[in-house]
Order: structure tokens, then sequence, then C-alpha cells
């Protein structure tokens, strides 16, 4: 269960499905916790150990796990992340690869697009649009 922790540390309390089952734990394992309350249900697949105040960063975090592997948060969302001074939206921004439709999640606002890799940063290991392309689009949103 170590790796379990180590995901929950760094990732403010927020963990993946797939996560938790690359750490280790069974479907079973997972379920009991959601069950017992140990753990609370985000988004489909992605969860808050009770442990762990909710927070921005926790709506952060779970927005951008729930979207999927390559998922990366963009616009006024992404600017929060760098500490750029505005406020985390109620809808958070996530960029997905056009190939991919996560569908819809209330506080989750989807874009469908292509990011080349230099576009994109890991900023307290979440990825997001990186410093210019991320004030271009929030100078434009706000």
């Amino acid at each position: 269960m170590e790796e379990l922790d180590w995901y929950l540390r760094r990732q403010s309390g927020v963990i993946s499905c797939a996560q938790a089952r690359m750490a280790g734990l069974s479907q079973d394992m997972v379920d009991r916790r959601i069950n017992s309350r140990r753990w609370e249900r985000l988004h489909p697949g992605v969860y808050l150990s009770a442990d762990h105040p909710y927070t921005d960063e926790v709506r952060m975090r779970a927005a951008v796990l729930w979207a999927g592997k390559d998922a990366v948060a963009h616009g006024v969302s992404a600017a929060w992340w760098h500490d750029l001074g505005p406020a985390l939206p109620d809808t958070v921004e996530v960029t997905v690869r056009r190939s991919r439709n996560p569908g819809k999640q209330p506080g989750v606002s989807i874009r469908r697009r292509g990011l080349p890799y230099p576009d994109l940063v890991a900023v307290r290991d979440l990825w997001v649009t990186d410093l210019p392309l991320t004030v271009l689009e929030a100078a434009i949103a706000l």
C-alpha cells in the first residue's frame, strides 16, 4: 500500500481507479473504500480520500484525472494552477486529444484539440498548458 499512499500524498488525496489498481488494489477493495466512506466519488473513476479536505486543488486534479490519459488543464484554470492570480473557475477547463471523447461531467468543460508537446508542462505533478499559451488563452477568456 506504499504506492497507494504515494499517490494520495502527491495528489492531495485524489486518486483514479486506474491508479488504485496500479497500486495493487482490486476493484472490490476500491468499492469497499467507497462504501465505507473512506473515499468519496468526485467523478466516475476518481475519488478523494476522506482524510483530505475538498479544495480547489482537489477539483482541478479530479477534473484532469477524470478526463483521462493525456488530458491537460487550459485557459483560466491553467492560469490559476500557474499561480497567475485569477480564481479557479467554477468549471475546470480541460483539453483532451481530438480522438478522445470522455463525455460530460458537472464542473468540467472539455475541449477536444491537439496540443503539441512543447505547449504542455507539468506543474506540481499536473499537466497544464505552458505559460505563454496559458497567458494568451486566459487573457482572451477574461
